[in-house]
């Protein structure tokens, strides 16, 4: 899954890079983490259900969280250490000491 790369930078936490990806872009690679939901008679998807605009992906780990919203992916950006796993177990942000 790729899109179009609206915001990077990298994490003041982590130090890992994050950009914030619109999925809907023409030039993204897929189409959103969306379920195909009717084909053509030659087994192509033509239309998907509603799923999430936007994503924010961990350059560093390769994980990504997807959002309906840019304000969400913008908010998620800054904090990898809160959905991204490997960021995480790096930055030690739950851990109870």
């Amino acid at each position: 899954m790729t899109g179009t790369v609206r915001q990077a930078h990298r994490s003041r936490v982590t130090g890992t890079v994050v950009e914030v990806w619109d999925l809907d872009a023409p030039d993204a690679e897929i189409m959103r983490d969306r379920q195909p939901t009717a084909w053509d008679d030659d087994g192509n998807v033509t239309a998907w259900d509603e799923g999430d605009r936007w994503a924010t992906f961990c350059v560093d780990h390769g994980e990504f969280v997807t959002h309906r919203t840019l304000a969400l992916a913008r908010w998620h950006a800054p904090q990898p250490q809160h959905w991204c796993e490997q960021c995480e177990q790096e930055s030690g942000a739950w851990d109870d000491e």
